[in-house]
């Protein structure tokens, strides 16, 4: 996956091609925590006069198979396997080293971490980490308040964050 930087002057034609802005590994054997990204979220901080972008990360393999029994058949009985190639998601952050709010959005960007790690918060393992699910998290997007406190609406099946 590619996250790219595209322009138009009107929004709705025209659209350019300004800038590659981060492109995952396509590290597929499952050992890349950024193998696959998905859903850059990018939000401008003005108090840094930043872009930051947030993306999610997978591990990423085809012979993905973790024995979860969260998931039954037609006959009610657990079935062993799921089919995601992704697994072990989390959100990443990034900021523009560029600054500004017209001038920064298309980068570069650094990768300052990330910000929902399940790793961190113990390491995967499907039985205890069931209440998410082998997906992890799959979506973040923060926005900020007036009074300048971030929040974030993030999901992560399947219960919340």
């Amino acid at each position: 996956m590619r996250f790219d930087h595209w322009v138009s002057p009107d929004g709705e034609t025209n659209w350019t091609h300004s800038s590659k802005i981060y492109e995952s590994s396509g590290v597929f054997d499952g050992t890349d925590r950024r193998g696959s990204t998905w859903a850059p979220m990018a939000v401008f901080d003005k108090a840094s006069n930043h872009w930051h972008l947030f993306y999610v990360a997978y591990r990423a393999s085809p012979a993905y198979r973790t024995p979860l029994g969260l998931y039954r058949d037609s006959d009610g009985k657990p079935m062993k396997l799921h089919y995601y190639t992704q697994f072990d998601g989390e959100i990443w952050h990034a900021v523009s080293t560029v600054p500004g709010e017209s001038e920064g959005i298309g980068g570069p960007y650094r990768d300052v971490g990330p910000v929902l790690d399940q790793e961190e918060l113990g390491g995967f393992e499907p039985e205890k980490d069931s209440w998410e699910g082998d997906h992890g998290c799959d979506m973040f997007y923060p926005f900020q308040l007036p009074n300048g406190t971030w929040l974030a609406l993030c999901e992560c099946p399947p219960q919340p964050c």
